[in-house]
């Protein structure tokens, strides 16, 4: 993660060193030529070091991040990578997924649309008025991955969606049946009756049961659950009569015996995970859940009547589950009671469209696609395949889905609304007003999030959207990329906006109408492979990226890093883990996979939780910069402080020390981070550079009035006609230094003034952070503090100035010398405000930098990709395929 806070930190700290390395050289300087000790030249001249460098200064760097992680952590922001808040105050753009991120979780039945080959129905809003038996029926009611928990239906939302709109029923073998006593062949059974409700009006039963006779007779029964066979004494012989291994009916070599039973509500039922030793034909069965749907039944030769009926139930044989980078999913049924198997498959419509014979798709589809696409409704394309009888069970295991897959049936679409979420569009607005560009990455069509970004207000109504298509080379002819502009019927422009389309380019009239790029995952590859020229240009342009698979979604988010934007991702689902973790703000809305990748997880079920996670970003970015600086100076006024005193032959006082590193800017520099983010995001970024121009001028602009602060004060204390200098101590080298004089008090009081006004300089409030009289703790201590300090200058009592070690004539406080000693030190206190904010942060002192470098173009990629597509009025050309030759 290329972000310099870091590493430039580590450059400022040696360039205290540097500092430092001087005051140590003056300090060996004076000490040698005083003759002291070598003891004592050493450790005078290690302090230098201390003071310089504090110890502090790391854990003062994250006091900003420290406090942002706890803010968003009592909002429902949980975040593992603490300098990502960092980060998150530059970001520059923000991706979104759409399907439960801008979207809502849940999807809404719309309706179905069946097809023939020539045409297609109109739009059915209720799908279980169907007829059961239809393949569309068929295909609803079993391509799908369903499954009971706990006695809840769970799985993909949309397949819930698609299921529950059949009203069939879904049944499972519960975890407590005992399979270990079925044939470990098929493990799915009949089982007596769980209800009175009854199917068939007949029962089959064996003439003998004690002999081989295949000529069973037909016994009239009631439904008493005594005549049935018991829970304990499975129906075997109905394996045979269902499933055989070549997939047919009746075995007719079977001499097993037919015991009496009741082919009533019974059903088929998924085996539980204790016959993991058996070959499961059918895992899963589907039936409509009125139960009056009936078949014909299997040739059963050895069956006296077989004027029964067998009930319509479809086993889900094997599952081919859904895979983002082929867009589908599949399933492999059994029919009860047919000799063969069936494929259902569904998907994107395009990817469905390719698998299936072409004379089984209606020449309409794609017109019906694009309306309803265009309205922001998703849709699910649906489709069939018969497999041949000879298949068997086995096989049906190991086929590959490349052989499924292939000669299908196109059945029809399923149409499904998926609601903007009311947070999306004041979030995406608040986004952009903050200059934070923001586009969408989605597997879902490019009309349909086309039409989402113009309802969440990624794309203006004003914008035009250019539909990008790229294709590589086919048939000895040269990869091409065309720019086509969709019809917008959102937009009605204006004469002052308008924009003009010629044969050859765009032309945007008074730069007041932009446009977007919206292109598919295969378009993005294909630029990637044979234009890759064009990559910037799509990127620093493109707003809706659909049809992506997860990979895609990282690299695009590792290309736009590349143009030196600082990237946000977020998204909810598994596919979105790549782009979470290559993302440099990475928020996961769910607490699943997606949020192991995701450096940021939010319990707010929204996008809402993105402008908090930069707004908490520029506060703690803001708020580690000052107290980086603050912790700076304070090292520079003690480190002044300490070579004046040690010219004049003193030092601080252990207690001055104490009060000073302890009481006064330890206290502070953790009070600082308390002041919270502003609520209001603005286009203007923080700062970023460390050691940038800006910040570099301020610091030693600051710096200059510390000396001042504290050479002027010390020089009128030497004007005084009742000022007596302290003396150099005697030979005794041992000796330490009088620190209760006249330089040691001045000093420690004016630095004590000094610190104070550093912390409310250095407390900058909007428009990042709440103003400083919001952070109640700090300016409650900055209060005391001075109130503390005033009382030390002004009126010092007795224990007083023995527990700081003070200089004080009872005869006579020197009133008016005190007083002017206060004046200097609100004079510092004023011009160090207006130095910092005024001065030190106008544009004005910024320009002036920029001039000095002799600074053209811009320091980000993106920004000098945009001015070069501005200045080139031919580009995008519309309507005219591109070559790698043209370009």
């Amino acid at each position: 993660m290329d972000f310099k806070f870091y590493k430039d930190s580590l450059k400022f700290i040696g360039f205290l060193f540097a500092i430092a390395s001087i005051g140590m050289s003056y300090s060996l300087y004076i000490y040698i030529s005083r003759g002291e000790s070598v003891a004592k030249t050493i450790i005078r001249t290690l302090d230098i070091v201390t003071i310089v460098v504090p110890p502090a200064l790391p854990a003062a760097m994250t006091v900003g991040t420290y406090y942002a992680q706890n803010r968003l952590k009592n909002r429902g922001i949980f975040c593992i990578s603490p300098p990502r808040i960092n980060v998150s105050g530059k970001c520059k753009i923000f991706c979104f997924d759409k399907t439960g991120t801008l979207t809502e979780d849940g999807l809404d039945m719309w309706g179905v649309i069946s097809c023939s080959a020539t045409s297609m129905s109109n739009l059915i809003s209720d799908p279980s008025t169907l007829d059961n038996k239809s393949s569309l029926m068929a295909a609803m009611a079993t391509c799908h991955s369903l499954t009971y928990i706990n006695g809840t239906l769970v799985g993909d939302p949309l397949d819930i969606i698609m299921f529950e709109a059949t009203k069939w029923v879904l049944e499972e073998a519960s975890a407590s049946q005992d399979c270990d006593r079925f044939d470990n062949l098929v493990p799915t059974v009949v089982r007596p009756p769980s209800s009175p409700s009854h199917l068939l009006s007949s029962t089959i039963s064996s003439s003998d049961s004690n002999s081989h006779s295949s000529t069973p007779s037909r016994t009239n029964t009631s439904h008493n659950s005594d005549s049935l066979a018991t829970s304990s004494t499975y129906l075997y012989a109905a394996h045979d009569i269902l499933h055989t291994g070549d997939g047919g009916g009746v075995d007719n070599n079977s001499d097993a015996q037919l015991p009496q039973c009741q082919l009533s509500t019974e059903s088929l039922e998924e085996a539980s995970s204790g016959s993991s030793n058996f070959d499961q034909v059918a895992p899963t069965i589907v039936k409509p859940s009125d139960r009056n749907t009936y078949i014909d039944p299997p040739d059963m030769k050895k069956v006296t009547e077989t004027t029964f009926e067998v009930p319509f139930e479809i086993g889900i044989v094997r599952q081919f589950p859904f895979s983002s980078s082929i867009q589908r999913m599949a399933v492999m049924v059994r029919i009860l009671g047919k000799q063969h198997m069936d494929v259902f498959v569904k998907g994107a419509p395009e990817v469905i469209k390719a698998l299936c014979r072409p004379e089984t798709v209606p020449e309409e589809l794609s017109s019906i696609l694009t309306k309803y696409t265009m309205q922001g409704y998703r849709v699910i394309a649906l489709a069939h395949r018969q497999m041949e009888s000879k298949l068997s069970w086995h096989k049906a295991q190991s086929i590959s889905r490349d052989q499924v897959e292939v000669d299908l049936n196109f059945l029809g679409i399923l149409v499904l609304c998926n609601m903007l979420k009311p947070e999306s569009s004041p979030t995406i607005r608040k986004l952009q007003a903050a200059d934070i560009r923001t586009l969408m990455i989605t597997g879902d069509n490019r009309l349909t999030g086309m039409s989402v970004a113009r309802s969440c207000g990624m794309v203006n109504n004003d914008d035009r959207v250019l539909v990008v298509e790229a294709r590589g080379p086919q048939d000895e002819k040269p990869a091409k990329i065309i720019f086509k502009c969709p019809p917008n019927a959102n937009t009605d422009q204006e004469d002052d906006h308008e924009i003009i389309f010629s044969d050859t380019a765009i032309r945007i009239e008074n730069g007041a109408l932009s446009y977007h790029f919206a292109l598919e995952g295969k378009d993005w590859s294909a630029i990637n492979e044979y234009f890759p020229d064009l990559v910037p240009r799509i990127l620093a342009r493109g707003t809706i990226f659909a049809r992506m698979s997860p990979d895609q979604k990282a690299h695009l988010v590792e290309s736009l890093q590349k143009l030196d934007y600082i990237v946000g991702m977020c998204g909810d689902g598994a596919n979105d883990c790549g782009a979470l973790k290559a993302a440099h703000i990475g928020i996961s809305l769910s607490e699943a996979e997606a949020s192991v990748a995701a450096p940021f997880t939010s319990n707010i079920p929204n996008i809402t939780c993105v402008p908090t996670v930069v707004s908490e970003g520029r506060c703690a970015l803001t708020t580690n910069f000052s107290v980086f600086k603050y912790m700076a100076l304070y090292s520079i006024i003690q480190f002044i402080s300490v070579l004046i005193l040690y010219t004049c032959f003193t030092n601080l006082s252990d207690p001055q020390f104490l009060f000073i590193d302890l009481f006064i800017v330890t206290v502070v520099a953790i009070f600082m981070g308390y002041t919270e983010a502003n609520d209001t995001l603005v286009p203007k970024r923080p700062l970023g550079n460390l050691l940038g121009c800006v910040n570099l001028f301020s610091v030693i602009s600051q710096i200059v009035l510390v000396i001042l602060g504290q050479v002027v004060p010390y020089l009128f204390l030497t004007q005084q006609k009742w000022f007596i200098p302290t003396e150099e101590p005697d030979d005794d080298s041992s000796a330490q230094e009088n620190t209760v004089t006249w330089e040691t008090t001045i000093i420690f009081t004016v630095s004590s003034f000094q610190y104070i006004t550093l912390a409310i300089v250095y407390s900058p409030g909007r428009p990042y952070r709440k103003p400083l009289y919001t952070n109640t703790w700090l300016l409650l201590y900055i209060i005391i503090l001075t109130v503390v300090s005033f009382v030390l200058w002004l009126y010092p009592t007795g224990w007083i100035v023995w527990l700081f070690q003070l200089e004080n004539n009872p005869a006579d406080n020197y009133t008016n010398f005190r007083l002017t000693i206060l004046l200097m030190c609100g004079l510092h206190f004023i011009i160090s405000l207006a130095m910092e904010d005024f001065v030190a942060t106008s544009s004005a002192v910024k320009r002036f930098f920029q001039f000095l470098r002799c600074k053209s173009g811009y320091k980000n990629g993106f920004k000098n990709i945009l001015a070069e597509m501005s200045n080139d009025v031919s580009w995008p050309p519309i309507d005219v395929p591109i070559t790698p030759n043209y370009i």
